[in-house]
């Protein structure tokens, strides 16, 4: 079976969730000799593949030279200009062209790929639905949905990472639901024993990712004020994502909470401390397709509070405690009767431990491979 992945996700990602499925399906496949992939790839800064090196015998055209100055200044700027100008994209097109593959699988949504097929199979993963839902949050130059739907409609075989996203597919999309296979996601972070940081306060709530208008940042920054200011020892940290912005500092100001937040970049030993010396794991994002950072936090033994909506209570069960993201109050009660209730943590993470059996690469990698061969079968 040879399938062949493309360069996208690499090109533009420097570190995230997509480009980490695609790092745990093809170290699941050096496991099996029953599957030859080809990563069509010459140049990336992404830190999921940079980490993994035994997984640079997939590239189809690697620059040694670039992997060994990866951390030169400017590097994502450059990383950036020179994947493109160097060409991950006619790298693809020339392996598409050359046809020495069964099925494609495109990392993200852009459908260069479409006319080079040549009657060929391919299967598109879809993450979440956030360019249907909050289309008016994005920039008007963003075409992500429209290419999304090209892809979705002409794809041999559709994935959804939850039942919730595979549900919104058909809601957006008018697709027909056999079409479309739930194959969930795993953990990947690490558990680091008896580490923690510089700085990092001994009371603090968790919260990891990126703080878009659908993350809910700004509301649950105001819900939870009252607890960091009542509470001196408390803080909360954020991980991730980039720095605050002026505009969210000016808004901690006026919170009165600026000294109580505090930010840290992330790597995986990182986010695993981080997770493991936290009170607990808030999330209360109004939208997510799976939410990675739920299985994270049981990995680590985080309790985990968060939004009863969308997949979240799929993927979380009886393991997490929910709240109304959009009641302020909700979140607030929530986490303060967490914060007054500690023994309410030992139960969350035993529940934590039992959910996460659930979930596995391996798992993922026998369903993915699954709806491989049945494609290739009837192609």
């Amino acid at each position: 079976m040879k399938i062949l992945y493309d360069h996208q996700i690499f090109t533009q990602q420097h570190y995230g969730g997509i480009s980490r499925y695609f790092c745990e399906l093809m170290d699941q496949w050096t496991k099996r000799s029953d599957i030859r992939v080809t990563l069509a790839l010459r140049y990336s800064y992404n830190e999921n593949l940079l980490n993994k090196p035994y997984l640079y015998q997939y590239w189809s055209k690697r620059n040694d030279f670039f992997l060994r100055v990866k951390n030169f200044p400017g590097m994502k700027k450059r990383a950036y200009v020179l994947s493109y100008i160097l060409n991950n994209q006619k790298e693809a097109e020339r392996l598409l062209k050359e046809q020495d593959f069964g099925l494609v699988h495109p990392t993200y949504y852009n459908p260069y790929f479409l006319p080079c097929l040549k009657g060929k199979p391919y299967v598109i993963t879809v993450y979440d639905m956030i360019h249907e839902l909050f289309s008016e949050t994005l920039p008007s130059s963003d075409n992500t949905k429209e290419m999304k739907k090209r892809v979705i409609e002409q794809a041999s075989g559709i994935i959804a990472i939850s039942k919730n996203t595979k549900n919104d597919i058909v809601r957006f999309y008018d697709i027909d639901p056999t079409r479309i296979t739930v194959i969930p996601l795993s953990n990947s972070i690490p558990r680091i024993a008896g580490n923690t940081l510089n700085n990092l306060p001994d009371n603090y709530l968790l919260y990891i990712g990126d703080r878009h208008y659908y993350k809910n940042f700004k509301v649950f920054l105001t819900a939870i004020s009252p607890i960091l200011q009542e509470n001196k020892y408390m803080y909360l940290v954020c991980g991730g994502s980039s720095d605050f912005s002026e505009v969210e500092k000016v808004f901690m100001d006026e919170l009165g909470i600026r000294n109580k937040v505090i930010h840290f970049d992330v790597d995986d030993t990182i986010l695993s401390i981080l997770y493991q010396n936290a009170l607990c794991f808030v999330f209360p994002s109004l939208y997510e397709g799976f939410g990675l950072p739920i299985l994270e936090a049981f990995h680590c033994e985080c309790p985990v509070l968060c939004s009863n909506s969308s997949s979240l209570p799929e993927v979380a069960g009886d393991a997490a405690i929910y709240f109304n993201p959009n009641d302020e109050s909700s979140i607030y009660n929530t986490v303060d009767g967490f914060v007054n209730s500690p023994e309410t943590g030992k139960n969350l993470i035993q529940k934590g431990l039992l959910r996460l059996n659930e979930y596995s690469w391996e798992k993922t990698a026998k369903m993915t491979r699954d709806l491989y061969h049945q494609i290739l079968q009837s192609h």
